[in-house]
């Protein structure tokens, strides 16, 4: 038998419930009133916190960009006063938070980056020769963050630093020994001709000949090389119609000079057989007792492009290139296969010189020097 409810009391119960609702709404009123401010002060903190973040890594980046930039001209001049101005006009270029970085004479060091191993971290310190440079920033900046100063900036100082250094090379050297090579170079070499009339066989090469002003230059080169501190391999290898491995990766360069001064002493000549000196020159590079992993393989072909097998070097250039070979070529003579040589060095991801002097052939060298990549070290 249902129960019977009188009509008072059902008003009564919904009055109830209406109160403690209201009483509920009151409350969340109160919560949502404290906990509005506390959420906006967090998330304002996580907005300074990104903020800041944000300018760090422009700062770093910044300073990574100048220190490249020193770097690459400190390799390529060797003066320090253009390598720190080089990272001054880096930072004028790049300010950060509309704040222009200025280093201080104690925010540059040069010194010497190395290391002896593929899984060694490289070592920075002082050195007679630097090949590296460190930067730090230590610029103070107004942030202007939102809490807890509500708006107004506030000075930070993050220091950042970075140390950058030339790359390590491993570079295979190609020279072209033919018999057009002991012509003049304002000569022009004749295939049909086994040397010049001037010329004996086996006898020393002539005083004007383009080779005696490419052995010059490299002489000149590896001078440069043996006074850098940094550790650069060199292989020699020389071709005619047949190639020649004179020396294998080596950092001890007398062993190149020697045998260029034997080429000089008794020149044979012969036809030119770019692409079997090109697999000659590139398998030093591979060479797993000599080659290092971590460096820059670069191979330097210096001929006057005249060859009997111009579709084959090519061939072999686009496959070198596709191992991470960079090639750089250097043409000279009047009647240089300028073309060749040039495509060569673009299948190569690298540069084509044309020299006809001593001093050319070294300006060259020095050019390819700056077009090799410049390593953040740290």
């Amino acid at each position: 038998m249902p129960t019977s409810v009188t009509p008072g009391k059902n008003r009564l119960q919904v009055l109830r419930r209406c109160r403690m609702r209201r009483s509920r709404k009151g409350a969340m009123l109160v919560f949502l009133a404290i906990l509005l401010p506390v959420v906006l002060a967090v998330c304002a903190y996580a907005i300074n916190v990104v903020y800041m973040e944000l300018a760090r890594t422009e700062i770093q980046i910044s300073v990574d960009l100048a220190s490249r930039a020193a770097a690459r001209t400190l390799a390529s001049t060797g003066d320090k006063q253009q390598a720190r101005a080089q990272a001054q006009r880096l930072l004028d270029a790049n300010p950060c938070l509309k704040t222009r970085i200025e280093l201080s004479p104690n925010d540059v060091t040069f010194g010497v980056a190395i290391r002896h191993r593929e899984d060694d971290r490289y070592t920075f310190k002082n050195g007679p020769t630097p090949n590296a440079i460190q930067l730090k920033s230590r610029q103070q900046f107004k942030l202007p963050v939102l809490f807890p100063t509500a708006g107004v900036p506030i000075s930070v100082r993050p220091v950042k630093s970075t140390i950058a250094a030339q790359s390590e090379m491993d570079i295979a050297l190609l020279l072209d020994r033919s018999s057009s090579m002991s012509y003049a170079y304002n000569e022009l070499s004749h295939e049909s001709d086994l040397l010049p009339k001037n010329s004996i066989p086996g006898f020393p090469v002539g005083l004007n000949s383009r080779w005696l002003s490419m052995v010059t230059a490299v002489s000149s080169t590896i001078q440069l090389m043996s006074a850098s501190i940094a550790e650069e391999q060199m292989s020699l290898t020389t071709f005619s119609d047949v190639p020649l491995i004179d020396s294998q990766l080596t950092n001890n360069y007398g062993q190149i000079s020697s045998a260029l001064a034997f080429h000089s002493a008794a020149y044979v000549g012969g036809r030119s057989d770019l692409s079997l000196g090109m697999l000659s020159a590139a398998s030093t590079l591979t060479n797993k007792s000599r080659a290092r992993k971590w460096a820059t393989r670069v191979l330097v072909i210096v001929s006057d492009g005249n060859t009997t097998s111009a579709l084959e070097a090519k061939a072999i250039a686009q496959d070198l290139a596709s191992q991470g070979i960079t090639i750089f070529t250097v043409s000279c003579s009047v009647d240089s296969n300028v073309p060749l040589m040039t495509e060569i060095a673009k299948i190569g991801h690298g540069k084509h010189f044309h020299s006809s002097t001593a001093a050319e052939f070294l300006n060259a060298f020095k050019e390819i020097s700056r077009s090799l990549p410049t390593l953040i070290t740290n």
